[in-house]
């Protein structure tokens, strides 16, 4: 099996190819960069030969996290981070704040930690330290401006009385 045949060989095809309906093509694909011209080109022109179409509309590339070194890191070289240990030292929404800044559009990005070099273990992590001090103060001022309302229950006007910057804002919440 090659993995260029993947997005309809795992379908039934070709012994099945009514299978592929609704399944084939597809609208997005979520890889690494570095895979690229190894794998995905080579799925398109597959599907293309095989198939006489492209097997998804749009490649959404995604960026690796790295040691904070530039390096990969698998669990054999023991730089790598656990995400629980993380959870557990900071908490779940300063780790999810911390890769989200992190991210850019198309480059790799350098994850900053602490790790143990003799028990492998992470040590600390400052800028999930700091992401976790901005949620903490998110969270604190939602909790003061939630113990001021003087209202209980917030009903919003229907969607014929707002005005179109509310309706925006109501859009970009949903």
């Amino acid at each position: 099996f090659s993995s260029q045949l993947w997005t309809f060989a795992t379908q039934g095809w070709p012994q099945k190819p009514e299978l592929l309906e609704g399944h084939h093509p597809t609208t997005a694909l979520v890889t690494a960069r570095d895979i690229i011209a190894l794998w995905v080109a080579r799925m398109v022109m597959s599907s293309l030969y095989f198939l006489d179409e492209v097997p998804f509309k749009d490649v959404v590339i995604y960026p690796t996290i790295l040691a904070k070194d530039g390096s990969r890191m698998p669990k054999s070289k023991g730089n790598g981070v656990d995400p629980m240990d993380l959870i557990g030292m900071y908490g779940a929404d300063a780790m999810r704040y911390n890769l989200l800044t992190l991210c850019t559009n198309n480059q790799d990005v350098k994850f900053d930690a602490n790790i143990d070099k003799k028990t492998k273990k992470l040590i600390d992590s400052p800028r999930t330290e700091q992401a976790k001090s901005f949620v903490t103060k998110i969270w604190n001022a939602s909790r003061f401006v939630m113990m001021n309302l003087t209202i209980d229950k917030c009903e919003l006007p229907g969607a014929d009385q707002l005005a179109p910057e509310d309706k925006w804002v109501l859009s970009k919440l949903n």
